[in-house]
């Protein structure tokens, strides 16, 4: 094997495993967007929660205050 072909084979080599990585890569960046979602949609349901439990709270709160 000659020098030239000795690089190129490292080229392909590097090239291959550059391409392995930016699969790897991809497939983490679709689960961590997946997480994050699921994560938001936790965060909604659980601010309307805590909105709700604050409203019955002014509700009772007031009327306790009437009594």
């Amino acid at each position: 094997m000659s020098v030239k072909d000795d690089m190129q084979e490292m080229l392909d080599s590097l090239k291959r495993e550059r391409d392995e990585l930016r699969v790897q890569l991809n497939l983490l960046h679709k689960e961590a967007r997946e997480e994050w979602d699921e994560l938001d949609d936790t965060w909604h349901k659980l601010r309307v929660k805590v909105n709700d439990v604050a409203e019955e709270s002014g509700e009772v709160g007031s009327d306790v205050f009437a009594a």
